[in-house]
């Protein structure tokens, strides 16, 4: 098996740049993206599932919210 440790790794599909690779250096031998722009995709993609985990907590701590505050006014309005 090849040693692939210290070769450049195409984040979109898998292939690690052979170091007899003819084209561009910034460009992937196998599916020709750009490293640069797929790189910057995926930070991109991390950072709006980030966002996305973060509005779905938020959207839960509200709704348990509402929840404690309609059953402490139905238990306060019951004690009267």
């Amino acid at each position: 098996m090849e040693n692939n440790k210290n070769k450049l790794r195409c984040l979109k599909c898998g292939f690690y740049r052979p170091e007899d690779a003819t084209n561009p250096e910034w460009q992937c031998p196998n599916c020709l993206s750009a490293y640069s722009k797929i790189e910057k995709y995926e930070q991109n993609i991390s950072i709006f599932n980030s966002e996305r985990e973060k509005a779905k907590v938020l959207g839960l701590t509200e709704y348990f919210f509402l929840v404690l505050l309609n059953v402490g006014l139905f238990l306060f309005s019951h004690q009267l």
